[in-house]
């Protein structure tokens, strides 16, 4: 028995070797950015997350941070093949903050980690 042949060139193997990784970081860029926005909630490192944040005039702990005591973290959601379609990964996130005699607390709020980076709804919603 014999194998069928297969013919392919070294310009379409280079070109496959550039594509796929490319194609595999593009779409995994969401959940790397779900990743690296929990990690530095968890770490306690809330310089680097608002760095992730899209909107810089409002990102998220922004000025909560110098509060008395703050603490924040971050759970990503499954990845499902609709947010892998839509370039997106969901995440919730949670904080308690002591402002003097108030405690306030923040349980289960959504956000999305975007290939541009992370993006929360309007307060209303």
């Amino acid at each position: 028995m014999r194998w069928p042949s297969i013919r392919f060139s070294l310009r379409t193997l280079l070109i496959a070797m550039t594509v796929v990784p490319a194609a595999g970081y593009w779409l995994g860029l969401p959940t790397l950015n779900a990743h690296r926005y929990a990690a530095a909630l968890d770490s306690g490192d809330y310089d680097a997350a608002d760095r992730l944040c899209v909107d810089q005039k409002n990102a998220y702990p922004g000025e909560m941070k110098s509060w008395l005591s703050f603490k924040a973290n971050a759970r990503v959601e499954k990845l499902t093949l609709a947010d892998l379609a839509a370039g997106r990964r969901r995440m919730k996130y949670y904080w308690e903050a002591h402002m003097g005699s108030t405690v306030m607390s923040f349980l289960g709020r959504e956000c999305v980690a975007t290939r541009r980076g992370i993006e929360f709804p309007p307060e209303g919603q």
